[in-house]
């Protein structure tokens, strides 16, 4: 005698929203002696949707949208097992139609209105936007059903705030930026359709201030001077000019110049026996204006004292599946000392007309180091996310990596630059952190769509940062996770990975990874 048992694949009480869990069908499996009889039935009315031995399928074309709860039921003549599954069908009749007027170069206003005309039923919107990569200038609306969210921004709108007039102008936008904007209204808990895609570009301004500047001597006949690279153009044509005088009352447009159009620092020839103070101001220009920095005194005292060996074997090795990129480099053992960080630069070749380089900073504190007899081996991993980049299925990435010393000079960079290719991926998506205590952490999050494979489950392995311990190693088939015995005060590093086999083995599915910290005793 063996009594009905429903594989836990589904999970009593779970909960599924089709249109972010990317789920078209429910599979219930039973196992028992004899082969039990499963059933779907629709909880509200008791209604029997579907019935065969052993496994049955649930399809949702035929269902009413809405938050709908479903009972599989499992029985022989031994007895009978039944679990309760929440459904969050989409109501895909009704579609939101979006548009847009009044672009700016930090805003736009956007206007909907929906199918069905009853405006008064819907309790929020949400709206979700992106920045697209320059180079795709193919302005075609998106038909996906579903979108990957968390490459996008989110606004939440309640309508009373609105006064229902269903326009509402997104702010704090970039500057001469392509965006992707799409919307979608809740009635209750039941969402409507995406809404079609519509994309804009905000409008050219002149470009930021440039902040940070900063000069010291190199040596009897160089002085460095260098600055932050602000975040965006602001429009075509970016370039810097860099303004310097040793007399002040030498008007300023009479002040020697030199045009930087490439990385944000430059090396003047100057004799030391010349320099007694040099000014120096740097504009930042595209092709809507220009805009100076303040003022930066260099004398002769802000010399670089320490010899700080060239940054050798630079590399960078991206990691596709998990989403992290790596670089190393060795320097030698006693420039150490006199190092305060790193600075990546980093500009996406793939972009027609973004003239940008963006730079990363590199605390030391977040390197991993290998000595060696005569240098050491620094490897720095991290996040793709932390790039600065727009919203593209790959990027190809120019790389220079310099130093910054205890003074804040300046110093070597990698030449040439090196390239490595990013790629996106369908991870498990919206990571969350349900809570926390001394003991323990749950999270939870939802399934990555689009793949070529199902998914079978989840691996989820974890471990102190740091710790160099062996992983500690869950699996589960729900998109959820209970993760005990923890240490208080404790930063874990977790990884969540797919499997796409049934035998649980599959090392090869999409991944993700997160920091968490343990509560205090």
């Amino acid at each position: 005698m063996i009594l009905p048992r429903i594989r836990d694949n589904l999970l009593n009480h779970s909960r599924i929203d089709l249109q972010h869990d990317g789920i078209r069908e429910l599979i219930c499996v039973a196992d028992g002696y004899p082969e039990p009889e499963v059933n779907w039935i629709r909880a509200s009315d008791s209604s029997l949707l579907a019935r065969n031995s052993a496994r049955v399928l649930l399809k949702f074309d035929n269902e009413m949208h809405g938050v709908n709860k479903y009972i599989c039921e499992a029985k022989n003549k031994h007895g009978l097992t039944k679990i309760f599954i929440t459904v969050i069908i989409p109501d895909n009749q009704t579609k939101p139609l979006l548009s847009y007027s009044d672009i700016q170069s930090h805003s736009v206003l956007l206007k909907w209105r929906v199918s069905n005309g009853r405006y008064d039923r819907f309790n929020h919107f949400i709206i979700y936007y992106r920045r697209l990569h320059h180079s795709d200038d193919s302005d075609k609306e998106e038909i996906n059903d579903t979108i990957k969210v968390e490459d996008y921004k989110q606004v939440l709108i309640d309508p009373r705030t609105t006064r229902y007039s269903f326009t509402f102008r997104v702010m704090d936008l970039i500057p001469y930026t392509k965006y992707e904007f799409r919307l979608k209204g809740f009635i209750g808990a039941t969402p409507s359709a995406y809404s079609n895609s519509i994309i804009i570009k905000t409008l050219e301004t002149i470009p930021d201030k440039i902040d940070n500047l900063h000069g010291y001597v190199w040596n009897e006949t160089s002085i460095v001077v260098h600055w932050t690279p602000p975040n965006s153009t602001n429009g075509p044509n970016f370039y810097y000019i860099l303004y310097y005088t040793t007399n002040t009352s030498v008007p300023f447009d009479q002040w020697s110049q030199k045009i930087v159009r490439t990385y944000p620092f430059y090396v003047l020839e100057f004799m030391m026996s010349k320099l007694n103070l040099l000014f120096v101001r740097v504009a930042s220009i595209n092709a809507k204006g220009s805009i100076l920095s303040d003022f930066h005194i260099i004398n002769r005292s802000l010399t670089n004292h320490h010899l700080i060996s060239t940054i050798d074997k630079f590399q960078c090795s991206p990691n596709d599946i998990n989403q992290l990129f790596s670089i190393q480099w060795t320097i030698d053992y006693e420039s150490r000392f006199y190092i305060n960080k790193y600075i990546l630069y980093y500009m996406d070749v793939t972009e027609n007309n973004d003239d940008l380089i963006r730079q990363l900073i590199i605390p030391i504190s977040f390197l991993s180091i290998h000595k060696h007899e005569s240098y050491d081996l620094y490897k720095y991993e991290f996040n793709s996310s932390l790039f600065n980049l727009n919203y593209n299925s790959y990027h190809i990435l120019r790389l220079n990596l310099a130093v910054i010393d205890q003074n804040q000079n300046h110093l070597s960079m990698t030449q040439p630059a090196i390239y490595c290719t990013v790629t996106r991926k369908h991870v498990p998506n919206n990571v969350r952190v349900l809570a926390t205590d001394k003991d323990f952490i749950r999270l939870s999050w939802t399934k990555p769509t689009r793949l070529s494979s199902p998914i079978y489950g989840y691996t989820i392995k974890y471990r102190a940062v740091n710790s160099n311990q062996p992983w500690m190693v869950k699996q589960t088939n729900r998109t959820e996770i209970f993760l005990s015995e923890l240490r208080p005060i404790t930063k874990y590093e977790i990884i969540l990975q797919a499997y796409l086999n049934s035998s649980y083995t599959d090392s090869s599915g999409p991944l993700t990874r997160i920091e968490v910290t343990t509560d205090e005793t």
